[in-house]
């Protein structure tokens, strides 16, 4: 995964509000994800002036912890699972940061993670049916069905799609927790994506606050490579699918821009290089 950093003259929309415990306005972006042993991160990333923020642990939290797997029990609990049997600290678990720029970022993993970018995570209005959207109009594939011996078999799309947000739950950015489901996710050729549902509903967030647009937030847009550009134009303008760009340059290539159904802008790049070994996959 690489990431692209623009210059700009003013500082963009969109970064984090530790007042309000989530950046502001609130697109489909989430976090940047990195593998790392997040033990003692800490202590490494304290010269640098990078402090972690505050997880709650409980919706009666008021000392917190910076990395789950100081949580003082084992995994992920709703309310409805308070008090919680103890548990000893543990290695690793998953911790945020801030950037300069005001992108969350969170840091996951223990002593034996090998670093790494390793995902972005994002948020949807329709976790299941955003899956089903990327599934049909960018070709990308829902991860596997198991059975009990671990034999896979291709997944069908989710139907229906629009299913009931479940309970927050803890460790959280947030005293009221995070809704993590329903939950659902991607793959394409070198990488995966996964979404999880908009947390301002309901009484959350002082009232309802629908994702914004992410072009111009300080996470802009996310890319793709993909093999036929011109076939790809034609059939996503004949599915009614709303292309932000028409097809512009790039470098030595060109590349056009399309806006998915929770406003994340998505650039699709035409290759320099077709090699007939990936004809038919994008990444």
């Amino acid at each position: 995964m690489l990431l692209l950093f623009n210059k700009v003259d003013r500082p963009p929309p969109g970064a984090w509000r530790t007042d309000q415990h989530r950046s502001v306005p609130q697109s489909a972006f989430w976090h940047i994800g990195v593998f790392t042993n997040t033990t003692d991160i800490a202590t490494r990333l304290r010269p640098l002036g990078i402090t972690h923020l505050p997880l709650f642990t409980s919706p009666t939290d008021t000392k917190t912890v910076w990395r789950s797997g100081l949580a003082p029990y084992a995994g992920t609990l709703t309310a409805k699972q308070f008090p919680a049997t103890p548990a000893a600290a543990r290695p690793g678990g998953f911790s945020y940061v801030v950037a300069p720029d005001g992108v969350l970022f969170e840091l996951t993993g223990g002593p034996d993670t090998r670093d790494s970018f390793s995902h972005i995570h994002f948020f949807r209005e329709h976790p299941l049916c955003a899956a089903n959207w990327y599934v049909e109009y960018l070709g990308m594939e829902l991860p596997p069905v198991r059975d009990n011996s671990g034999k896979e078999s291709a997944r069908a799309p989710y139907t229906p799609c629009a299913a009931e947000y479940g309970e927050a739950g803890w460790p959280s950015l947030e005293r009221i927790g995070t809704i993590r489901q329903p939950s659902a996710g991607v793959r394409y050729l070198n990488g995966s994506m996964s979404w999880y549902p908009r947390q301002c509903v309901r009484d959350r967030c002082r009232g309802e606050g629908r994702l914004v647009p992410s072009r111009g937030q300080a996470l802009d847009h996310v890319a793709f490579i993909v093999d036929d550009l011109d076939e790809m134009l034609v059939r996503l303008r004949g599915a009614g699918v709303k292309i932000l760009r028409q097809p512009y340059a790039f470098g030595t290539t060109r590349a056009f821009m399309i806006e998915d159904p929770d406003g994340l802008a998505i650039e699709l790049i035409e290759p320099l290089i077709v090699s007939p070994a990936h004809t038919g996959q994008r990444k």
